[in-house]
């Protein structure tokens, strides 16, 4: 009895490199297309904003006593200091970044579960399209990265 082994869902980086590169560059180019028609920072992200700029200039507990989840403004303070954007660019990017990452896992999924190149195409216009994702898509808020690492 053959059976035919189950598709990993890395392999979608490695067979099909020019799918992926499309699918970051049209969750980017969302990304910045929200941003763009609603540039004003959202409730959270003003906090997140704030302690990123208190952990890029080390007052660790002014930023501890600011963000109820440190870790997201550590990595904005981290990517500002990096590239010299503000806190709330590298905000930001990180969310554009974060929602390309999930675009590109849950088309791997889709791919890993068995679904061909035509469901792949399909899971990632979902992905990209889906209201839900594009509401929260010119926030800065670390939902996409919880989401991004979870599929």
């Amino acid at each position: 009895m053959n059976v035919s082994p189950v598709p990993e869902p890395h392999r979608i980086l490695i067979d099909r490199p020019y799918w992926c590169v499309l699918i970051v560059l049209a969750s980017v180019l969302l990304s910045f297309w929200a941003i763009y028609l609603d540039p004003v920072i959202n409730s959270d992200g003003i906090g997140m904003v704030r302690a990123a700029r208190y952990f890029s200039t080390n007052e660790w507990r002014l930023g501890l006593d600011v963000a109820g989840q440190p870790f997201y403004p550590m990595l904005m303070a981290l990517l500002s200091r990096i590239t010299g954007m503000s806190a709330a660019y590298s905000g930001y990017a990180l969310s554009a970044g974060f929602h390309a990452c999930l675009a590109v896992g849950f088309t791997a999924l889709v791919g890993g579960l068995g679904g061909g190149r035509a469901a792949q195409g399909l899971a990632a216009l979902v992905v990209l399209l889906y209201p839900a994702l594009n509401e929260v898509r010119s926030y800065i808020v670390s939902d996409a990265a919880y989401w991004a690492f979870y599929v």
